[in-house]
């Protein structure tokens, strides 16, 4: 009889972690199916990875020794995406040491889902998404490295791209659960506490507002991620979101910011993948990275902004309620308005914390929007120069068939033609030369780059990389190649001078040995250009590769100032 009795428990026991395992697979499952639908690196690293956070979330609130179910989600979708049975495996082992550890880890610091309390920001922040993720991509990357579905030269692009992913997990979608799924379920729109003092009480008025400020950047960030915003060459518009969560996060509690980020995410990543937004005028690897990177900053400034204002808020709340206790039980004596007095002056200390708070998120926005615009600039600049070096081998190599068209046909409209094709080539030194003056007629510098076949859009960009950029390093190589490469077009002018010359020339056709020695000439002009056109190929792929390599450089400062930023 009492094993009949003490049975029951044990299976009600087993019975609801099956359930919980089942649905927690499931989930898991499907989300990551999802996820790898999303703009895949090697198959495998996805733009945002939505099963980090819900199997954080899950393992934190229902118990660690959920992550079978992990193990076996991650195993199958793996398996199902294409990697060989120990690559699953081993992918499968480290996504579920990535949730055990992180969720780990936010017990051990004493982590709250409210996220109310800095203290829980930063440890969602450090400890789950920066930490743990890292032990995911770390052994999901390797994996995919031995199985030899990536190679060791794309091993570093694919692991930053797992890593962020899967950052983008914790950052997105586990705090929307933490706060959704938290004990606080039913906390007011304002903060009960604060209502005595701060009127957060639930109104009209205050659901107006937030319904009018929420639809406010749903209707920004939908213009700026779809078509209608297609044709507005500035990306520097999503930020117009910042001011308005940073409002919500002022007058609302962190529940109603989070689940605006998950909105704004949402938005970004299906107007990008879609083709539309600020980020698409790049490559593939950059519109993936500068997403990452925009959401990811989007995501820690709110939830540090919004824990910041909820701590401050309470702190308020605890002053006010001391304040009437104090006066109800000592009257309105003069200790007590002394009391008063320095409850004032430590509310308003608070007052100046969080302004000044305020003040550094805007600082860092400017900075972050002009590191943004900065970037693009040069990385446009650089498009163009690459675009415009393009144009220039083009029309030197269409010189050279004209002038040895004309060394055959002797007739002028090929020496025209070649004349005519040199302009371009002309017209861009034209532009470099007066670029080199202390101070430059910037309008006889756009009319060169124009001349050289360049778009005028990209005359500025060509004009401002080569003013501020023209004496760092690879810009500066570039423009010494480019140099070169003007004084190898002179000497192809000059060739074809020397064969006009020839050509024009009267002679006696009658004269065998006149005729041989005429043709002789012209023969060795149109070696010399095949020489020059040699060494004008060399110093072309020399100019575009100099190009790459500072592209590269640019693009790997801009990201350190974005992260330290």
């Amino acid at each position: 009889m009492d094993n009949k009795v003490t049975s029951k428990p044990y299976f009600s026991r087993y019975a609801s972690y099956a359930i919980k395992a089942i649905i927690l697979f499931a989930v898991y499952f499907f989300a990551a199916r999802f996820g790898l639908g999303i703009s895949p690196v090697s198959g495998f690293a996805t733009l945002v990875w939505p099963p980090t956070g819900i199997a954080l979330v899950a393992l934190f609130i229902f118990g660690l020794d959920l992550w079978p179910a992990i193990f076996l989600g991650a195993f199958l979708v793996n398996r199902i995406t294409g990697a060989p049975l120990a690559g699953a495996l081993s992918i499968g082992i480290g996504n579920a040491m990535e949730a055990v550890i992180g969720a780990y880890l936010l017990k051990r610091f004493g982590f709250r889902e409210e996220l109310e309390r800095l203290k829980d920001v930063l440890t969602l922040v450090i400890f789950a998404s920066l930490f743990s993720t890292a032990i995911s991509a770390t052994v999901g990357v390797t994996t995919l490295l031995l199985v030899h579905i990536v190679s060791l030269s794309s091993y570093l692009k694919t692991w930053i791209a797992w890593w962020i992913g899967d950052m983008l997990g914790n950052l997105i979608v586990a705090p929307f659960l933490f706060v959704w799924l938290s004990r606080s379920w039913f906390r007011s729109l304002g903060d009960r506490g604060s209502s005595l003092k701060s009127g957060q009480k639930v109104t009209l008025k205050r659901i107006g507002e937030l319904i009018g400020v929420s639809l406010a950047i749903i209707l920004i960030s939908t213009f700026i991620f779809s078509s209608f915003g297609r044709n507005i060459n500035f990306p520097s518009l999503i930020y117009l979101v910042f001011p308005l969560l940073i409002w919500l996060a002022i007058r609302f509690n962190p529940k109603t910011v989070i689940s605006l980020i998950l909105i704004i995410s949402a938005i970004a990543i299906l107007g990008t993948v879609s083709g539309f937004g600020p980020f698409t005028n790049e490559t593939a690897s950059q519109t993936l990275l500068q997403l990452q990177l925009f959401m990811g900053a989007l995501s820690v400034t709110m939830l540090v902004l919004a824990s910041v204002v909820m701590e401050r808020r309470k702190a308020e709340t605890l002053i006010f309620e001391s304040n009437i206790k104090e006066s109800v039980k000592d009257g309105p004596a003069s200790e007590n308005k002394k009391n008063l007095f320095v409850e004032w002056l430590r509310e308003l200390s608070v007052n100046k914390k969080l302004s000044i708070i305020i003040i550094l998120i805007i600082c860092m926005l400017f900075f972050s929007v002009a590191n943004f615009w900065l970037g693009m600039k040069v990385m446009s600049g650089i498009r163009a120069y690459v675009g415009g070096e393009g144009l220039w081998s083009k029309a030197q190599k269409e010189a050279i068939n004209s002038l040895t068209n004309y060394s055959i046909s002797h007739n002028e409209s090929d020496y025209d033609t070649f004349l005519t094709f040199l302009q371009i080539n002309i017209g861009d030194k034209q532009a470099r030369l007066e670029l080199n003056k202390k101070n430059p007629n910037l309008g006889i510098a756009r009319q060169g780059f124009v001349q050289g076949g360049n778009n005028p859009n990209d005359v500025n960009d060509l004009i401002f990389l080569y003013q501020w950029f023209g004496r760092v390093s690879y810009m500066k190589q570039a423009i010494q190649i480019w140099t070169e490469g003007d004084s190898q077009i002179e000497v192809l002018l000059g060739i074809g001078e020397k064969m006009h010359t020839i050509i024009s020339a009267p002679y006696d056709k009658n004269n065998p040995q006149q005729e041989s020695q005429r043709a002789s000439q012209i023969a060795s002009l149109v070696d010399e250009s095949r020489t020059t056109d040699s060494r004008l190929t060399i110093l072309e792929n020399n100019f575009s590769s100099t190009l790459g390599e500072g592209s590269r450089g640019i693009n790997n400062i801009l990201l350190l100032v974005t992260i330290i930023l």
